[in-house]
């Protein structure tokens, strides 16, 4: 448990203590940062990203995709159950 609380503390994350926060691969981290979506801290060959940054981003995230819900459920007026056609 304590070790946990550690990690909440941190200011920094490496890209695997990223990658097993978002339960992605270390890859995908990687990716995220070329694209600009992780802004990342160089410390010579090793690569820090923002907690606080992190978090942010997936709550932007998690708002985009409920709007993009929202937005299927105003357009058809069904409700998001009837809308999908699954055989």
């Amino acid at each position: 448990m304590d070790a946990l609380k550690e990690k909440d503390d941190q200011l920094l994350w490496t890209v695997s203590e990223t990658a097993r926060q978002l339960d992605v691969c270390q890859k995908t981290v990687h990716r995220l940062i070329n694209k600009g979506a992780f802004p990342a801290v160089r410390y010579g060959r090793r690569i820090y990203l923002s907690r606080e940054s992190i978090l942010d981003w997936v709550k932007s995230q998690t708002r985009y995709n409920l709007g993009c819900v929202e937005s299927v459920l105003s357009q058809s007026g069904d409700s998001l159950c009837d809308s999908i056609n699954v055989t």
